[in-house]
């Protein structure tokens, strides 16, 4: 038999040895807590230990989640925290097959369950009552104005116009009232000021009535100075309608400066060369703009003409203004 103070079995725990000091507890039967579970698949990268949660790296902070039905990711929104957006998938997995994958079905309350089950199966529906899909289009689009929408994921104002069956981007503004004139603008370039169906009264575009009816309708022509518009915050932007910034890398970290000349033909963008100045690269967008069908004087960088080699029209300007300035003092 075994020995006083051996356990049954004849196995003996390891003995410390010579020096060591004993943890507490040791060579007792289930003294150490069991170790912890090992994270796997998704959750080990950082992602949700829920069915049907993410990590969206497109929108910082937030839960992603979705469900998969009859071959389909079907979209439940975005969450603050992971367990709302793990009860968002059980919802549409209560409406569609009956019950919950990731939370016991205790755990939600009556009216909850009731509010599904209404949907009658119908997940579209229950994806409107939760603020999103095509049902919930108006309410989410935060805005009554036509052509204008909210982008959930930056907070900014898009403008949009149908344009032959095609959506046309107007760019993102701040605010909805910039994205609200950015619409009726375009609509009064591609329609004219007697057809445009504009949010505000045609009235109050009275002001830029001129320089919009100079596009005779040619929205792509007016939708290429919005572009270049955009750019103008950039460091390879530049003041001139079809002219940006290019840097060439030369030998030793050196670079060399090229101003590139460029317009839009057919949807196209067409080059015209690079130039040594600016002005340069603008005279030669006016220049080819000159042979264009329709041309106006009001798609020009110099409607009067190129400038000399003194500067542009600005510096021109302003230089007149000082030396009236002198003359009066």
């Amino acid at each position: 038999g075994a020995s006083a103070g051996e356990p049954a079995g004849g196995s003996r725990p390891a003995r410390p040895e010579a020096g060591a000091t004993p943890e507490p507890g040791a060579g007792l039967a289930s003294s150490s807590p069991p170790a912890a579970k090992k994270a796997k698949g998704k959750e080990a990268k950082g992602g949700s230990r829920f069915k049907g949660v993410y990590v969206d790296k497109a929108v910082a902070s937030k839960w992603k989640a979705s469900i998969r039905l009859e071959h389909k990711e079907v979209h439940l929104g975005y969450y603050e925290n992971e367990e709302d957006a793990a009860r968002a998938y059980d919802k549409a997995s209560i409406c569609a097959k009956g019950f919950p994958k990731n939370l016991a079905i205790e755990s939600y309350a009556d009216s909850e369950l009731a509010a599904v089950r209404a949907c009658e199966g119908d997940v579209e529906k229950l994806r409107a009552a939760m603020g999103i899909g095509r049902e919930a289009k108006n309410a989410s689009r935060s805005s009554k104005h036509r052509g204008v929408c909210v982008e959930k994921k930056t907070g900014k104002w898009r403008a949009e116009i149908q344009i032959n069956g095609r959506k046309e981007s107007l760019g993102y503004h701040s605010n909805e009232h910039d994205a609200v004139a950015a619409y009726d603008r375009a609509a009064i370039v591609a329609r004219g000021a007697l057809a445009a169906r504009t949010n505000r009264p045609v009235e109050e575009y009275e002001g830029e009535m001129a320089t919009l009816l100079a596009f005779e309708g040619s929205f792509e022509r007016y939708q290429a100075t919005l572009q270049t518009k955009a750019r103008r915050s950039n460091q390879y932007s530049s003041p001139f309608r079809g002219v940006r910034r290019h840097e060439h890398a030369q030998k030793r970290g050196a670079v060399s400066v090229k101003w590139r000349a460029e317009i839009t033909v057919e949807g196209k963008k067409k080059s015209l060369g690079y130039h040594a100045t600016e002005r340069e690269a603008a005279a030669a967008y006016d220049a080819f703009a000159r042979t264009l069908p329709g041309f106006n004087q009001a798609w020009l960088n110099f409607p009067a003409g190129a400038p000399g080699p003194a500067g542009n029209e600005r510096t021109e300007a302003a230089g007149a203004a000082g030396a009236a300035a002198g003359a009066a003092a």
